[in-house]
């Protein structure tokens, strides 16, 4: 009955009684919790939250302390359970009239809907918390929100959308002050740097990652810092002469290893592979697939990482000629673009085409046909759209392929 209440009665000394006892219990594992070790106690914690919660005299700590252990429990990969405590936290917090709690919470819920890709759902979130009055008084959840519809933009291929919306963000925070602004300020500016590096307009990108790296040095998201090193060091390496900078990802993988961060390092992984691709280095791009936790991967909800492996895999063993391993692996890949709704346009296009070379190879003339052309018919909005990598690989399938009736550009 206890743990249900909504309530503490301070004339009851069986409530107040428990009450101390709770708010005992939740101060100890705030204070025992730490980034790598503290996830031991993590059903511990989320029980003594979700009660606190419920009590007026610990509503308040309760807010305060999953604000603090969401945000590092997040980069793992988020639990269900943890999205429907986020939820009875917003709904405590906008009861209660906490703006400056809902506001945070606000920008978590973008940042949950993010981190499991659920692009529509974060245009939905996203566009209502901005427009809600806790959100519209702290430039911070602003900041934060509209990163994280300018990333979905960006996953779309969207960019100059996205851009506006680094600028907004940027126009939010024009100085930071505070720890929290200059951790802010450095996601801004990654984005940007991942949006002018996909443009590979390298200069503009290195200028986004220079700053970036500075506001981050100066905050205490090593976190960020390090997933900003990596993603900078990504779109040198992938130069011609960038190859030296895959030394910088290897360094930020063993970090996010040591820190327990699977989830990170993965992506780290298969960027390196993707690297050692590029530069045409196929036993070193393979032994970085092969590193990542595929069984991890499997065990949360479907994400790009997986495809991309899937993918890269594909075409390792496609390249080898080994094409009933590869037709398993592009088709694994594009089953998960799938799942995350087709959002994935370039990637899911890209897999199709190399689907449809490999049954072009093998004679199985009428599925290359249907798939090549499945690709092509996802490529050409992008290419009306300027997405000159998307019209490169829209020209590479036409130029080999010239029978099928290719969609004309404009």
């Amino acid at each position: 009955m206890l743990a249900t209440d909504t309530t503490t009665n301070s004339q009851d000394p069986t409530q107040a009684l428990f009450g101390q006892m709770l708010r005992n219990r939740l101060t100890t594992l705030r204070e025992r919790f730490d980034p790598v070790h503290g996830f031991k106690e993590e059903a511990s914690l989320h029980k003594a939250i979700q009660l606190s919660l419920r009590i007026d005299s610990l509503h308040q700590l309760a807010i305060e302390v999953y604000l603090q252990t969401f945000a590092v429990i997040i980069q793992r990969r988020p639990l269900p359970a943890w999205r429907s405590l986020l939820d009875e936290a917003l709904s405590v917090a906008e009861k209660r009239n906490h703006d400056l709690y809902t506001a945070k919470l606000l920008a978590f819920k973008c940042q949950y809907l993010r981190e499991i890709e659920d692009l529509e759902g974060l245009l939905h979130e996203g566009k209502q918390a901005l427009q809600s009055q806790p959100v519209k008084k702290s430039p911070t959840a602003q900041a934060a929100i509209l990163i994280y519809l300018a990333i979905r933009h960006f996953i779309r291929r969207e960019f100059d959308q996205a851009l506006d919306l680094v600028n907004l963000a940027k126009n939010t925070i024009p100085e930071p002050k505070t720890i929290e602004e200059y951790s802010l300020c450095g996601k801004i500016l990654n984005v940007q740097g991942i949006i002018k590096g996909e443009q590979h307009k390298i200069f503009e990108a290195t200028q986004a990652y220079d700053q970036a790296l500075k506001y981050l040095e100066q905050s205490r998201d090593l976190f960020t810092l390090n997933l900003t090193r990596a993603n900078f060091a990504y779109y040198i390496a992938t130069e011609e002469d960038g190859l030296d900078k895959v030394e910088t990802m290897k360094d930020v993988r063993e970090f996010f290893r040591q820190q327990n961060y699977l989830f990170a390092e993965n992506v780290v992984l298969v960027n390196i592979a993707v690297v050692y691709d590029r530069h045409q280095q196929f036993d070193q791009s393979e032994t970085y697939l092969k590193a990542m936790d595929v069984e991890y991967l499997y065990k949360i909800p479907a994400t790009t990482t997986l495809a991309l492996h899937h993918n890269n895999i594909g075409n390792l063993y496609f390249n080898q000629g080994l094409f009933k391993l590869a037709e398993i692996e592009l088709t694994s890949a594009i089953n998960v673009y799938n799942e995350l709704g087709n959002q994935h346009f370039f990637s899911l296009a890209n897999a199709k085409a190399l689907l449809g070379t490999l049954y072009s190879k093998t004679n199985n003339i009428e599925k290359s046909d249907n798939v090549l052309l499945e690709s092509l018919s996802i490529l050409h909005p992008l290419v009306e759209n300027g997405d000159t990598k998307a019209a490169n690989l829209y020209e590479e399938i036409s130029e080999e392929f010239p029978h099928l009736e290719a969609f004309p550009l404009h």
